[in-house]
């Protein structure tokens, strides 16, 4: 979503306004925390609709076989040094680059993460694909579930689901903001 707001009550999460205020965030893939913005955003609104949302991102490398990095590549904009091992990889990104945190798994692919829902940008490099990573920009994710533990519904505040002749609301709001 980038340009005007999603008007309040665009979009209904358990038949009730998603958001407290008009949406204006802009969640078009050039803003670093469009993820943790709009989960901001729905848990203003939690009192009313019952719902969590949480921010979150994972970047998981290719597996690779036998560790070869031959020159050092950045995450975030933060080098990461050469290594000359899968462990050494991890704990030089954990290292150098902050909020996230890297993990080495059984089959030598290192996943990446973070609990905020930020970008993780991984630069085009030799050494990003010596290590299985592909260069990119990868954005965040919203997962929603319910207080009460019952299933969350996510739909537009339209006519055609009930919410009255002059509801606004359309299936590209709720695609705007990734549901």
């Amino acid at each position: 979503h980038s340009g005007s707001a999603i008007a309040t009550s665009d979009i209904k999460i358990n038949g009730e306004d998603a958001f407290a205020s008009n949406y204006a965030e802009d969640s078009s893939g050039t803003e670093v925390d469009a993820a943790g913005a709009l989960a901001l955003a729905i848990n203003l609104n939690t009192g009313t609709h019952g719902a969590v949302a949480d921010a979150f991102n994972v970047v998981t490398s290719k597996a690779k076989g036998d560790f070869n990095m031959t020159t050092t590549f950045t995450i975030n904009a933060n080098t990461v040094a050469l290594a000359s091992s899968y462990s050494e990889l991890v704990s030089n990104i954990n290292e150098s680059v902050s909020g996230l945190d890297a993990v080495l798994n059984a089959d030598n692919t290192v996943t990446l993460a973070n609990n905020d829902g930020d970008q993780i940008v991984i630069s085009s490099a030799t050494g990003t694909t010596d290590v299985g990573f592909t260069a990119g920009t990868f954005r965040g994710f919203v997962s929603l579930s319910n207080i009460d533990g019952s299933a969350v519904t996510v739909e537009a505040g339209n006519a055609k689901n009930g919410y009255g002749s002059t509801a606004a609301g359309t299936h590209t709001d709720v695609e705007a903001i990734g549901f």
